[in-house]
């Protein structure tokens, strides 16, 4: 399934999606056998279209290495495609 295939709202209509670039997609292997989720694409991931760069890259990095696993057999990916400002701030609702 292509990237396009993914429909969403026009970004104008979503006020938490005004701020953000692009849709950061996953990047990897169809074919891995794990697949590291993480929350949200944030700023540098928004704006280079990529998942996992900047400080969460080394910070994966170094917990793969830990761990014996190749990078290259992974894939990288959030639960969410687009960076919203300010979320990663924001308290839990009560």
């Amino acid at each position: 399934m292509g990237a396009a295939a993914f429909a969403r709202p026009p970004p104008h209509r979503v006020p938490a999606l005004q701020a953000r670039h692009q849709t950061v997609f996953g990047a990897g292997r169809a074919d891995a056998r794990l697949l590291i989720l993480g929350e949200q694409p944030r700023e540098r991931e928004d704006l280079e279209g990529r998942p996992f760069i900047g400080p969460a890259r080394r910070m994966l990095d170094r917990a793969l290495q830990a761990a014996g696993i190749d990078r290259g057999l992974c894939y990288l990916t959030h639960a969410a495609q687009a960076f919203q400002m300010g979320a990663a701030r924001q308290a839990p609702p009560a």
